[in-house]
């Protein structure tokens, strides 16, 4: 039988909290719900899952385990939220704010003594089963693209990690808030760069980095 640490038995609390949250139900209909999830219909008592939710007593491993598989079968189709909770626990940064809004990204290049845009973009962030989840849609570079993933923060510092939908590749962003308002930082991003006619080069991957804005 597995064995469940705190720092599991937080993360799959956190991520049941969310999920009532998001379907607005409470813990009796989460339990029928894990019953009917579950392969072989197990049963958690009601009082043994508040009890969990609560983190009043160490539920025993088998009923966490129960809730472990659940947590995998609502989130196997979209590994998006699991990104997110990995980087909440990896920076272990409890915060409270609400980043549902959208941002214009404005890069440019680094070595450049005036700050001069090469890359702009609209980047929305939502809530999705506890994490913040981002979406990236780009213009005004060759490499422009749609880009997912999950935002977390550390203190005034903006986290960002992603992929581009389509050839997989990552892109990431550190920023962090300014006096005047707005988050300013850098952004690196793998990408396949075109040639003549806008075919793309073969076999060919080329890393950018840069300056970025977020207002």
């Amino acid at each position: 039988m597995t064995e469940y640490d705190l720092a599991q038995r937080e993360r799959l609390r956190q991520t049941l909290l969310a999920y009532m949250k998001e379907h607005k139900i409470g813990v009796p209909r989460l339990a029928a719900r894990i019953k009917e999830t579950v392969h072989r219909n197990p049963e958690i008592p009601v009082k043994t899952l508040q009890r969990f939710m609560k983190g009043e007593v160490r539920t025993i491993d088998m009923h966490v385990g129960f809730v472990a598989q659940f947590v995998e079968k609502v989130s196997e189709d979209d590994a998006t939220p699991r990104l997110g909770f990995a980087l909440i626990a990896f920076y272990s940064y409890k915060d409270k704010t609400d980043w549902s809004c959208t941002f214009v990204a404005a890069e440019s290049e680094p070595s450049a003594p005036e700050p001069a845009e090469v890359y702009q973009s609209k980047v929305e962030i939502v809530l999705d089963q506890g994490t913040w989840r981002i979406k990236e849609v780009s213009s005004g570079h060759e490499s422009g693209g749609i880009y997912d993933g999950a935002l977390t923060s550390t203190g005034t510092t903006l986290v960002v990690v992603m992929k581009d939908r389509l050839s997989g590749l990552p892109r990431m962003m550190t920023v962090s808030r300014r006096p005047h308002g707005g988050y300013e930082g850098v952004s690196t991003a793998a990408y396949v760069p075109r040639i003549a006619r806008g075919k793309i080069a073969p076999l060919t991957i080329q890393m950018r980095s840069a300056r970025i804005a977020l207002k």
